[in-house]
């Protein structure tokens, strides 16, 4: 659960466009023992949950 919750709070930080470069070190060498595939997963799911908010927000505001 741990992985998991790291996993999105990079994610996050990368969508946002901030985050430390400790962090991005220990990510980087998460990925190359793991494999990319969880950041890839997280960074696809947080695209379309970003994509389908910003169509609700434009669908209430334009009625």
């Amino acid at each position: 659960m741990k992985g998991v919750i790291q996993v999105l709070k990079s994610v996050g930080s990368a969508m946002v466009g901030v985050g430390k470069k400790a962090d991005l070190e220990k990510d980087f060498q998460k990925a190359e023992e793991q494999g990319p595939w969880s950041f890839i997963i997280a960074g696809l799911i947080g695209t379309v949950i970003f994509i389908m908010a910003v169509v609700m927000v434009v669908q209430f505001a334009l009625p």
